[in-house]
């Protein structure tokens, strides 16, 4: 029949599963499979059905971030850093400005993510070994952001499953260290930073007898064997030890469905709990801004212009143009300013 069948009908139909070659042994039924499992997996941090407004919301919010962190970075060198140093990182901050600006451009803004990531991408590179986990995970958000044209729908889906995967990944792998660290069970960690830092001092104070908070506070770390960063006080060490707990069990309520809602706010106010002391106001922005992606509605999109409002503020601050440079605590870096 094949041989006799009319050109105008075609070629004759195809069996998949022969026409296919797999490796390994592997059908065509098992690739669905797995292509199902992983958009299960996938699909299991929300369906929101408005991916591309978030999206393109986050993409301007994260290189807003990127811009106010840069000029941070200019006002730490300007004081010890040679005039072309500081020349090449203000050239860099200029450029993730106009990669903000043209994000908002219909036919250029699919240019202002892999750009932007570029400059991230050297400052990496240029600030090695110093620079923290803070700025890797603005560089990873720029990468997903960089892969795909976000004025796709079905890329966009994408890159928010994927932003959304990452905060859960990276919110989950931040307790699973506090944990294996064990710092955190009898408040070392958290005495150390009260004892290094006036702004924890002021916000932890309170959960320590006035007998145990001056004796911690006057510890002097050049005298050999000085301590130990220990103590007994309940609500310290509730406060303590919540962190890591919040932090393993907030990503699995993100996931869940019936808790997502309620497990965005309780994860923002952990947020801002923690900035309190640590004061690291772009991180907070960008961190936040992560959180309320995995929210049925769409806060990203609706606060995009506070959140950048607050970052050009941020750049006034870091040049010392307007007050609140106590608010920007260095978050990309250590030892910048020696560069």
């Amino acid at each position: 029949r094949q041989a006799t069948r009319s050109p105008a009908l075609g070629p004759p139909p195809v069996d998949a599963g022969r026409a296919l070659r797999l490796p390994c042994g592997m059908s065509s039924g098992s690739v669905a499979s797995r292509r199902a499992w992983s958009a299960r997996i996938l699909d299991a941090v929300g369906d929101s059905g408005e991916d591309g407004p978030r999206v393109a919301a986050f993409r301007s919010v994260v290189l807003a971030h990127a811009f106010a962190q840069s000029c941070l970075f200019v006002a730490m060198m300007r004081s010890e850093s040679s005039a072309w140093v500081v020349g090449v990182a203000s050239g860099v901050a200029a450029t993730q400005l106009a990669c903000l600006v043209v994000s908002f451009h219909g036919t250029l803004s699919r240019f202002a993510a892999p750009v932007a990531f570029l400059t991230v991408l050297w400052q990496l590179v240029w600030f090695f070994p110093s620079n923290s986990n803070h700025l890797l995970l603005s560089t990873w958000s720029l990468f997903l952001l960089a892969l795909l044209d976000t004025r796709d729908h079905e890329s966009a889906s994408l890159q928010l499953r994927a932003l959304r995967w990452s905060t859960v990944i990276v919110l989950f792998y931040t307790g699973v260290q506090k944990l294996l660290y064990g710092a955190y069970f009898q408040g070392d960690f958290l005495l150390y930073t009260l004892h290094a830092s006036d702004e924890f001092a002021t916000v932890f104070r309170f959960l320590l007898p006035v007998e145990e908070f001056e004796r911690i506070r006057a510890i002097d770390l050049r005298v050999e064997g000085a301590g130990p960063f220990r103590t007994r006080a309940p609500l310290f060490l509730l406060a303590s030890n919540l962190v890591w707990v919040a932090e393993l069990l907030l990503p699995v309520a993100l996931v869940y469905r019936r808790t997502r809602v309620a497990a965005v706010w309780i994860s923002l106010a952990f947020v801002v709990s923690i900035q309190t002391g640590a004061r690291e106001l772009l991180f907070a922005l960008l961190f936040g801004n992560l959180v309320l992606l995995l929210h049925p509605d769409p806060w990203v999109p609706r606060l995009r212009w506070v959140v950048i409002a607050l970052y050009l503020y941020a750049v006034g601050m870091a040049l010392g143009w307007v007050p609140g440079t106590e608010l920007l605590r260095p978050t990309g870096v250590e030892g910048v300013a020696h560069i």
